[in-house]
């Protein structure tokens, strides 16, 4: 894992995860009661070189936004 980081408050319980081999993993607990059970309800797969950052756009006025970081041979 390379990075995590969890969605603005107002998109619910929601979570990013990005990992060595480029893909974010994004997860939301769809039962707030049982917080033992998360769904995962996307998969982005960016690049082999791995995923370094993870950004929500924050703004509760504005579609829900993500920016990943990612890896690059110079």
């Amino acid at each position: 894992m390379q990075d995590i980081k969890f969605a603005p408050s107002h998109m619910g319980l929601i979570i990013a995860i990005g990992v060595a081999n480029g893909i974010v993993y994004i997860y939301e607990a769809k039962d707030l009661s049982n917080l033992a059970s998360w769904a995962e309800v996307y998969q982005i797969k960016t690049n082999s070189l791995g995923c370094n950052c993870i950004s929500w756009n924050p703004a509760f006025d504005e579609p829900p936004m993500i920016v990943v970081g990612c890896s690059e041979i110079a």
